[in-house]
């Protein structure tokens, strides 16, 4: 059995750059190894682009998407803090 990342729910808003475009999108659900985002129509695996929040900027991979969301690899894990900070649970850390 493969490990999967426990995924937390989050209603955050983050920014993503993808070929030099910045836009604001909802971050729907974050893990420490990477994010679910809310991007409407389909970008194809392996497209490389930038997440930024308040405090985090990292690059990331697409792995899937569709019509309503994308699911990103990041280049580096999450610490709990980052992960609480994103899912919008900071107090809780």
């Amino acid at each position: 059995m493969q490990y999967r990342a426990r995924r937390i729910l989050s209603e955050s808003q983050i920014t993503v750059e993808i070929a030099g475009t910045r836009r604001s999108v909802w971050l729907l659900d974050v893990s420490e190894t990477g994010m679910k985002i809310a991007l409407a129509g389909s970008l194809p695996p392996g497209t490389p682009l930038k997440v930024e929040a308040a405090r985090i900027s990292l690059a990331a991979v697409v792995r899937w998407s569709d019509e309503r969301a994308v699911g990103v690899e990041l280049d580096r894990g999450l610490s709990t803090g980052e992960v609480a900070e994103l899912s919008g649970l900071a107090w809780a850390v």
